[in-house]
C-alpha cells in the first residue's frame, strides 16, 4: 500500500543503463575497481530509513556532512584513480576524458582540482540534468561520447562516489 503523502523525494528522477561492446564505434571496458570507505559512512546517512522500519514510522532523515565529504573526495580520489590507472599500465596523461558522477558543481570543481586535469578533460552536464544519482554517469557518458558535437575520444576514465561511502573507477577504450 502506498503512503497517503510523500514528504521528500531524494532520487528516482532518472534511470539509465550503459552497454559496452567491441563493435566498431563502441567502447570496451577494462577492469573496474571499487573501494569501500565504510569507516566514513557517518558522513552520509539516512537515519530511520524505511527499509529498517518496514515503511512505518517517521520519514527518514538524510544527514550529509558536505564539507567532510569533499575533503574525503580530495584526499582519497586522486590516489585511488592513479593506482587503478597504474595497474592498467596507464597514467592520467593517457586519459582523454574523465566522466565522474555529477554530484554537485562544488564536488566537480574539487575533483578537477584534486586530479589536476586540464580544463575540458572533466566532463560536466550537471547544469542540464542535475544530480541524477546512480544514473548520472551513464547519462553523462552518452552526452560526452554520442551527443551532437561530441569530440572523438579514445580513452575515458569513469569515476563514481557516494552513498555508503565508496568510490569506483573504470577505463573505457574505443573499440
Amino acid at each position: 500500500q502506498l503512503a497517503d503523502t510523500v514528504e521528500v523525494v531524494m532520487s528516482g528522477d532518472a534511470a539509465a543503463v550503459a552497454l559496452f561492446s567491441e563493435e566498431e564505434g563502441a567502447y570496451s571496458a577494462r577492469a573496474a575497481e571499487v573501494r569501500p570507505l565504510a569507516r566514513l559512512n557517518q558522513l552520509f546517512t539516512a537515519r530511520g530509513g524505511a527499509a529498517r522500519n518496514a515503511y512505518h514510522g517517521p520519514p527518514p532523515r538524510i544527514e550529509m556532512q558536505g564539507a567532510a565529504l569533499l575533503e574525503v573526495l580530495g584526499k582519497h580520489a586522486p590516489g585511488f584513480i592513479e593506482a587503478h590507472l597504474e595497474a592498467q599500465g596507464l597514467r592520467m596523461a593517457d586519459i582523454d576524458l574523465v566522466v565522474p558522477h555529477q554530484a554537485s558543481q562544488i564536488a566537480l570543481d574539487h575533483l578537477e582540482s584534486a586530479l589536476g586535469t586540464p580544463g575540458g578533460v572533466l566532463f560536466r552536464n550537471l547544469s542540464q540534468f542535475g544530480n541524477t544519482t546512480s544514473a548520472s554517469i551513464p547519462i553523462a557518458l552518452h552526452e560526452a561520447l554520442y551527443a551532437d558535437g561530441a569530440r572523438p575520444v579514445r580513452r575515458v576514465l569513469v569515476f563514481g562516489f557516494g552513498v555508503g561511502f565508496s568510490m569506483g573507477t573504470m577505463v573505457l577504450d574505443a573499440a
